[in-house]
C-alpha cells in the first residue's frame, strides 16, 4: 500500500475528481483530520453546492422507485438469479448540470403521475377498509327492521345499536333503571350461551346519559354515520360501493404498471448517474485547501501508484504535484487489500465474520479455509450427508453461478465441504449412519488395508484412534499458528517475542511428547541420553514461557496450550454425534417399518424426516460452528488479532449503467 498525496489547482479540480472516481486506483482520506493543515495557511475541505440539488433528484427518483417496487416487487432469492439480465444503458460523459436536466424531464413526465395513481390507490384502500367494518357491523344487525339512519342523536329520541353477549343481564339492568325505552333484538351469531345478540334500543333523548350508563358494562356500541335504509338496502349500497374502490384501484394500479414497465429501468439507471455525480461533489469536503490550491491524500495500491500518477498527469498536462510513498510511518494505519487467487477468496467470508487483518499482519484467509474444510467434513463425518451437500453446490453453480459471483464462491464451498463429507463418511463407515449395513447385512461398507491402517474405522466401535486423530491435527494446527506467529514477529523485528512467545514451544512441545510417550503412556523407550536431553528441553521450555510472561503466570501458558489441544478433541464427538442420531432413527425407522399397513410408510417418513432432514441440518450447523470455533478461539490465540480496514477506493459503483469512451474506467459491477 502506498501513501498518496496530490495537489491540484482548483481549475483542474473537476477533472482530477472525475479521472479519481472513474479509475477507482485511490482511497481518499480526510486531509484535516489527519494533519494539522492550518499552521500552513490551509483549511479544511467545502462541499460543492450542487451536491444538495443532486441529492433532491436522487431523493425524488428514490421515491418514484420504491413505489413501483412497492406495487410491483422485484423477484428475489433463486427467482431473480432465474430472470434474464437486462444489459447495462451505455452512457455518457455528462456534466452535473446535464444529468440534472435529464432527470427534471423525466421525472416531469412521470413524477406526478406516479404519485396521483398511488394516492388514488390508497384512498381506494382505506375506503375498502371502512366499508368492510361497515359491512361487519352492519351485517350483525340485518335481522333487525329498523332505518340505520335513526341510529344516533335526535331531537326528541336516541337510538342506540350494537352487540351484546348476555341479553338477560341487559335486559335485568334495564329493568331497574327506570326507563322508557323501545328494544329490538335478534341473535347475531352463536349458539346458546355462547351467541351473541344484535340490539337497538330507543329512549327519550333526556335519557340517554341514564342509558348509556346501564349499557356500558354489556355492550358493545356501534357508530353507523352516514348509513340509511334497512341493513339488507345498507350492505348493497356497501357492496356497491366496494366494488367502485376495486375498480379505482384497479385502474390506478395499471396506470402505475404502465409507467412502471416502461420507465422503471431508466429511473433506475438515471438514479445511479445521480448518485455517481452527488458523490463527485461530496468528496471535496475530505480535502484541504488555499485560495488557490486543493490537496487530496489517500492510499492506493503500491502497483497501481504509477498508472495512477501517470493518469494524473495526462489530465493535469503536468500542472499537479503528485507524491507516493510506501506504507510504514509510525501511527500510520493503511488499508488492507487482501490479493487472493478466486479459490481462496471463497473463504474470505470466514475470515469476515472474525476481522480482517492489520496492514502487518499475516493473511490467514487459506489457512482457515483449508482447515474449516477439513474439520467440517470430519466433524459431520456421513458420505450420505455429504452427497446431499455436494448436489446441492453443483446444482447451485450450474443454474446460478454465471449471474451472481456470491452464487459461485458458495457453491465452490459447498463442493469442498461436500467432498470433504463424503471421504470422511467412507472413512468412518458412515452412510446415512449404518442404513447400508441395515440394507445388505454387511458391518462394513468396504475393507481395503493400508500399510497398518485398515479402512473404514467405525468410530462408535473404535474411538480411540479418531482421538488421537483429532488430537495429531490440533497439534499440527497449534503448531501452524506458533509458525504464523514467529513469521510476523521476524517481519515486524520482535525478536524477544519470537524467542519466548514461539521458539520456547517449538523447544518444549517435542520434548514433552517424548517424555509422556515413553514415561506415562510407555508408548515407546528412550535412550538414557535422550531422556535427559527431553528433560532438559522441557525444563529450558517452561523456564523461557515463564520469562515471556515474566514469572509463574506462564504456567497459564503452558496449561492455556494443553486445553487448546484438548479442544480439538470436538472433532471426535461431533462426528459420534453424527453417526449416533443417525443411527437411532435406522433403528426407529427399522422397528416402524414391520408394523402391518402402516409400517413402510412410517419408516419412509423417519428416514426422510428425521434422519435425513433433521440430523443433516443439526449436525451440518454443529459442525460449521464448531468448526470455526477452533479457528477463531484456538488457531487465531496463536498468532491473530484482526482490526484492519480494507481498501475503499474512490469509484463510481456502476449496476445499471457503464460509461462509454473512456479507456480509464474501472468495471465495477455490482453482484
Amino acid at each position: 500500500m502506498s501513501r498518496v498525496s496530490i495537489a491540484a489547482h482548483n481549475d483542474r479540480l473537476p477533472s482530477l475528481i472525475e479521472v479519481l472516481h472513474e479509475s477507482g486506483l485511490m482511497q481518499v482520506e480526510d486531509v484535516h483530520h489527519d494533519k494539522d493543515y492550518g499552521a500552513a495557511g490551509l483549511f479544511p475541505g467545502r462541499m460543492d453546492p450542487e451536491a444538495g440539488r443532486l441529492a433532491g433528484y436522487e431523493l425524488r427518483l428514490t421515491r418514484i422507485i420504491e413505489i413501483f417496487k412497492r406495487f410491483f416487487p422485484e423477484p428475489s432469492g433463486l427467482k431473480a438469479l432465474s430472470m434474464p439480465q437486462k444489459e447495462r444503458v451505455g452512457v455518457s460523459r455528462k456534466r452535473s448540470e446535464e444529468v440534472c436536466a435529464e432527470a427534471s424531464s423525466l421525472l416531469e413526465m412521470v413524477e406526478n403521475a406516479v404519485l396521483a395513481a398511488e394516492q388514488s390507490i390508497v384512498r381506494a384502500e382505506e375506503t375498502l377498509a371502512r366499508l368492510e367494518e361497515e359491512r361487519a357491523r352492519v351485517s350483525e344487525l340485518s335481522g333487525l327492521s329498523v332505518d340505520l339512519s335513526h341510529i344516533g342523536e335526535g331531537s326528541y329520541c336516541t337510538v342506540r345499536a350494537g352487540r351484546v353477549d348476555d341479553l338477560d343481564s341487559l335486559t335485568a339492568s334495564l329493568g331497574k333503571a327506570n326507563l322508557e325505552y323501545h328494544l329490538e333484538t335478534a341473535r347475531s351469531g352463536g349458539t346458546g350461551k355462547e351467541g351473541y345478540f344484535a340490539v337497538v334500543i330507543a329512549v327519550h333523548s333526556m335519557d340517554a346519559e341514564r342509558l348509556d350508563a346501564h349499557l356500558k358494562p354489556f355492550f358493545t356500541r356501534y357508530e353507523l354515520q352516514g348509513i340509511s335504509g334497512s341493513p339488507k338496502e345498507a350492505l348493497e349500497k356497501i357492496t356497491a360501493g366496494a366494488e367502485e374502490a376495486k375498480a379505482q384501484r384497479r385502474q390506478a394500479l395499471d396506470a402505475i404498471r404502465s409507467l412502471n414497465e416502461g420507465e422503471r429501468f431508466n429511473l433506475v439507471a438515471l438514479r445511479e448517474q445521480i448518485i455517481v455525480e452527488k458523490e463527485k461533489r461530496e468528496v471535496s469536503i475530505n480535502f484541504a485547501r488555499s485560495e488557490c490550491v486543493h490537496i487530496i491524500d489517500g492510499w492506493c495500491l503500491s502497483r497501481n501508484a504509477k498508472p495512477l500518477e501517470m493518469l494524473v498527469d495526462s489530465m493535469s498536462k503536468g500542472e499537479t504535484v503528485f507524491d507516493a510513498r510506501p506504507a510504514g510511518e509510525a501511527g500510520e494505519k493503511p488499508p488492507i487489500h487482501l490479493a487472493q487467487p478466486w479459490w481462496v477468496s471463497s473463504f474470505k467470508p470466514l475470515l469476515s465474520l472474525f476481522a480482517l487483518p492489520k496492514y502487518d499482519e499475516v493473511d490467514p484467509t487459506m489457512f482457515i479455509g483449508i482447515a474449516f474444510v477439513a474439520f467440517f467434513g470430519l466433524m459431520l463425518g456421513d458420505a450420505g450427508y455429504g452427497l446431499i451437500l455436494l448436489a446441492v453446490s453443483l446444482a447451485a453453480w450450474f443454474k446460478f453461478g454465471r449471474r451472481s459471483e456470491s452464487v459461485r464462491k458458495l457453491a465452490f464451498l459447498g463442493t469442498l465441504l461436500g467432498c470433504s463429507t463424503i471421504l470422511s463418511g467412507l472413512a468412518f463407515n458412515s452412510f446415512f449412519g449404518d442404513l447400508i449395513q441395515r440394507l445388505t447385512g454387511r458391518e462394513q461398507l468396504y475393507s481395503l488395508q493400508i500399510g497398518g491402517l485398515h479402512l473404514p474405522v467405525d468410530g462408535i466401535k473404535e474411538p480411540v484412534p479418531i482421538l488421537l486423530m483429532s488430537l495429531a491435527i490440533g497439534l499440527l494446527h497449534l503448531n501452524l499458528g506458533l509458525i504464523l506467529a514467529a513469521y510476523q514477529n521476524i517481519k515486524r523485528r520482535r525478536y524477544r517475542d519470537l524467542v519466548f512467545g514461539q521458539i520456547s514451544f517449538f523447544v518444549f512441545q517435542p520434548s514433552a511428547i517424548a517424555l509422556i510417550g515413553s514415561g506415562l503412556l510407555g508408548m515407546w523407550t528412550l535412550p538414557e541420553v535422550w531422556s535427559k536431553i527431553c528433560l532438559a528441553g522441557t525444563i529450558i521450555g517452561v523456564t523461557m514461557i515463564f520469562i515471556n510472561k515474566k514469572g509463574p503466570l506462564g504456567l497459564f501458558d503452558v496449561t492455556g496450550y494443553l486445553g487448546d489441544l484438548i479442544s480439538y478433541s470436538r472433532i471426535l464427538a461431533l462426528g459420534l454425534g453424527t453417526a449416533g442420531m443417525a443411527l437411532t432413527f435406522n433403528i426407529m425407522a427399522e422397528l416402524v417399518w414391520k408394523m402391518p399397513v402402516v409400517g413402510p410408510v412410517l419408516g419412509i417418513l423417519i428416514i426422510i424426516c428425521f434422519l435425513v432432514v433433521f440430523n443433516f441440518a443439526i449436525q451440518a450447523l454443529g459442525a460449521g460452528v464448531h468448526s470455526l470455533r477452533l479457528q477463531y478461539v484456538e488457531f487465531f490465540g496463536r498468532f491473530y488479532e484482526g482490526g484492519g480496514h480494507e481498501f475503499s477506493p474512490f469509484f463510481a459503483k456502476r449496476r445499471y449503467t457503464k460509461v462509454e469512451g473512456l479507456e480509464y474506467v474501472k468495471e465495477d459491477i455490482v453482484d
